[in-house]
């Protein structure tokens, strides 16, 4: 860091540097699979399916909005996904990474919400999807001691890792158990106080499912806070922010293939933007009251006509 440089100007120098160096693995990935070879047979725009046709590549990989048709958003890949399971390491070196923004933002989050903090500090009912190594359900469960905390989570290596940490933190007020988002427990309906997804919603198979299992397992005077990327849904509306180049190269690399992986998959990838999340997030069932906080965006949510 130059001395003469501000704390922001460094972290932008960070941000354009990371920026550049997925675009060297998004074009090598490219080049692997032949995309730039197909691209240079066409003498005028494509849609990303005709792309993909003609690479005999999984369309997903290399779509963009329809607005933004004429522009490749994610290059192809020839398989169709991959287990989560598979990204045991990745998912234990970003839980670690979250860790360090979790630490210093998630009760900021948490305190954005009306009535949230007096509810917790009494003491209440609280889920954990998609919890990775439990760090969130671990951060609230010291700060909120009377409320009761379950983290949830499909890998049972990482929640053995959560586990840990209970330990050492001696907690008494955590659960981390195995769970499918999509599938919870018929007996928790209607049983949670207040719900929280963590950079998840755009990982599951299928999120439509994920979110009216999350509406059916909230009270109907329950809370709900949904964090992630904040992106706009139309990609070209992204070319100005540098960060949004290496939340496509995680997406690409991580978000889509254990997406796809599952039966049906859809593959939001981060990229669903707050546009299309807020719609789809109200269509499940829920009013949706978005907040921006710089790279992040949260989603505060409670059941329609709660």
């Amino acid at each position: 860091m130059d001395s003469k440089e501000t704390a922001d100007e460094f972290k932008g120098k960070l941000e354009m540097m990371f920026s550049g160096a997925f675009s060297c693995l998004k074009i090598m990935t490219g080049l692997e699979v032949g995309l730039f070879e197909v691209l240079s047979q066409f003498t005028e725009p494509k849609s990303y399916v005709e792309i993909a046709d003609a690479g005999k590549l999984k369309p997903r990989y290399n779509q963009c909005t329809e607005e933004d048709r004429s522009t490749v958003y994610l290059y192809g890949r020839k398989f169709h996904g991959v287990s989560p399971e598979q990204y045991i390491d990745f998912a234990s070196h970003m839980s670690k990474v979250s860790a360090l923004s979790v630490d210093h933002h998630l009760i900021t989050y948490i305190e954005q919400i009306d009535g949230l903090t007096d509810m917790l500090d009494a003491g209440a009912k609280v889920l954990d999807l998609a919890c990775g190594t439990g760090h969130t359900t671990i951060v609230m469960a010291e700060r909120f001691p009377k409320s009761t905390f379950i983290g949830g989570d499909f890998m049972p290596k990482q929640l053995d890792v959560g586990r840990e940490m209970m330990k050492e933190r001696h907690l008494s007020n955590v659960t981390l158990q195995q769970l499918d988002v999509e599938n919870l427990p018929m007996e928790w309906t209607a049983s949670f106080d207040f719900i929280l997804c963590h950079y998840a919603v755009h990982d599951l198979g299928n999120p439509e499912k994920g979110l009216q299992e999350f509406h059916r397992v909230l009270k109907a005077s329950g809370f709900g806070l949904i964090v992630d990327v904040n992106l706009h849904s139309k990609h070209s509306d992204n070319k100005q922010n540098h960060f949004s180049n290496i939340e496509y190269g995680f997406s690409e690399s991580h978000c889509l293939p254990a997406s796809l992986w599952f039966e049906g998959g859809w593959g939001l990838g981060v990229g669903w933007g707050v546009e299309y999340a807020t719609d789809f997030i109200g269509s499940c069932g829920f009013e949706v009251k978005m907040i921006e906080n710089g790279h992040t965006v949260s989603y505060i949510i409670r059941k329609r006509n709660h």
